[in-house]
């Protein structure tokens, strides 16, 4: 039963470092998730400068329109040429900022969902793994504890015939010794009979050489007196 328990407690320990392996995948699953998300609102934000720019320009172009003045027209067109061409210069910076962001955002979601994949189906080979051996040691455990059982319930059927047994021969001895004491006394009694009849037989026996006594001295008297009156 300690080996059985020991396995037991061995078992539920394998059990609870699987556990913790799992909880420790969530944890990274969970961060992954976290830096994704970090990264769609860092894109998010690339693409709202993309709209704010694209909205500078648009505001630029069209305060450029309603300030001209008849006297530097061909100036303010100028300047709004190069302001266009800054404009357009910056807007195409941030086209290809925001480009860069997002293959960025794609390199490391394919980076991260590559890793996460490969470790993700390393840890679930690693838990099939642990969940076959521990299947195969809870079996074992099952087939062991059955056996046990089996010899558990043995040992009891032996032990009731045992039991059975000796409550036989208890019983048989405690006959024997009551037939034993009733015979004692029966003995003891035929005994203390006998020795009744006995005392009462020495009784009659004294009485007799009493009687036998005194018969004796009535005849030597008888003789005595014989002889005296012979004598005479």
């Amino acid at each position: 039963m300690q080996e059985l328990t020991a396995r037991v407690a061995t078992t539920e320990a394998s059990a609870s470092g699987w556990q913790a392996k799992g909880a420790a995948s969530e944890a990274r699953a969970v961060e992954a998730e976290r830096r994704l998300a970090a990264l769609e609102q860092q894109l998010a934000k690339a693409e709202r400068a993309v709209a704010e720019a694209k909205e500078s320009a648009a505001a630029a172009v069209t305060a450029a329109a309603l300030r001209p003045t008849t006297a530097s027209l061909t100036a303010v067109l100028e300047r709004q040429r190069d302001e266009i061409d800054t404009l357009r210069a910056d807007l195409a910076r941030v086209s290809a900022a925001e480009a860069s962001a997002q293959q960025r955002v794609a390199d490391v979601s394919s980076k991260l969902t590559y890793y996460e994949q490969g470790e993700a189906a390393a840890q679930m080979e690693l838990l099939r793994a642990g969940v076959a051996a521990a299947t195969a040691k809870a079996e074992a455990l099952a087939a062991d504890l059955a056996d046990a059982e089996s010899e558990l319930a043995a040992e009891k059927a032996h032990q009731t015939q045992l039991a059975a047994l000796w409550k036989a021969a208890l019983d048989k001895v405690t006959a024997e010794h009551t037939a034993a004491i009733s015979a004692a006394e029966a003995a003891e009694s035929r005994a203390a009979a006998a020795e009744s009849r006995v005392s009462a037989a020495e009784e009659r026996a004294a009485h007799a050489e009493l009687r036998a006594n005194v018969a004796e001295r009535r005849a030597a008297e008888l003789v005595i007196a014989a002889r005296a009156a012979s004598a005479h």
